[in-house]
C-alpha cells in the first residue's frame, strides 16, 4: 500500500501476479518431476538447490538468521510448510492431476481461517464460514471426479493432508517472534530438504540425479 491509498502499487500487483504464475506452474512441474524422479527425492533435491540459491541472498543482503523463540518458529514452519506438506504433495502428485491437487491447494486460506478461529487465533466472520462450506462442496465434487478416473482415494487424502499441513504451517509461525521472511525461509527449506532425504532413504528411493 502506497500512503493512504488503499490500492496495491504497481510493485506489489506484479510480484502477485508472478506469485500466481509460479504456484500454478508448481503442480505441472511436481507431476514432470515424478515421471523422472522418486517423489520424496524429487522433493529433496528441489529444496536442497533452493535453499542453497537462498542462503547466498541472506549472506549477500547480510540478513540474520532466526535466533531463539524466532528459530524454533522457523523450523516448526519448515517442517508443515516444506517436509511434510510436499512429502504428501508429491507422493499424491503420482497419481492425482495437477489441475486437481491446485484446486484442493486453493482452499489453504479457508482451512487456515476455521484453524485460526477454532483455537481462537482469529474470529470467524460469516463470510468466512459460507467461503468454507463452499470449499468443503467443491472439495467433495473434486472427490467424486476422481474417483471417476479411478485415482485411490489414499492419494486424493494425501494432497489434502499437504493442504493441511501448508495451512498449519501459517497458524504455527504466527505463534512466535517474527524474523525476517527470507532468513524464515532459507530455515525453513534446509530442514524440509533433509526430512525429506531422510524420508527418501527410509523408503527405499534411489538417488538419482534428473
Amino acid at each position: 500500500m502506497t500512503g493512504n491509498n488503499s490500492n496495491p502499487d504497481r510493485a506489489a500487483l506484479i510480484a502477485f501476479v508472478i506469485a500466481v504464475i509460479v504456484l500454478g506452474v508448481n503442480f505441472v512441474a511436481v507431476r514432470f518431476s515424478n515421471q523422472e524422479l522418486p517423489p520424496f527425492w524429487g522433493a529433496s533435491l528441489r529444496f536442497l538447490a533452493a535453499t542453497i540459491l537462498l542462503f547466498g541472498i541472506v549472506r549477500w543482503r547480510n540478513l540474520p538468521l532466526p535466533r531463539g523463540p524466532a528459530l524454533t518458529g522457523a523450523v516448526l514452519f519448515g517442517l508443515f510448510s516444506f517436509a511434510i506438506s510436499y512429502a504428501f504433495l508429491y507422493w499424491g502428485l503420482t497419481r492425482v492431476s495437477s489441475g486437481m491437487a491446485s484446486v484442493l491447494f486453493a482452499a489453504i486460506p479457508l482451512v487456515t481461517q476455521l484453524i485460526a478461529s477454532l483455537i481462537g487465533q482469529e474470529r470467524l466472520t460469516w463470510r468466512g464460514m459460507l467461503g468454507a462450506l463452499i470449499v468443503i462442496v467443491g472439495i467433495a465434487i473434486v472427490f467424486m471426479e476422481q474417483l471417476r478416473f479411478d485415482v485411490p482415494f489414499v492419494y486424493m487424502g494425501a494432497v489434502l493432508l499437504g493442504v493441511l499441513s501448508s495451512a498449519l504451517s501459517g497458524i504455527v509461525v504466527k505463534q512466535y517472534p517474527k524474523s525476517h521472511p527470507v532468513s524464515t525461509n532459507v530455515l525453513g527449506m534446509g530442514i524440509g530438504a533433509v526430512l525429506l532425504l531422510l524420508l527418501s532413504i527410509f523408503a527405499g528411493e534411489s538417488q538419482g540425479l534428473p
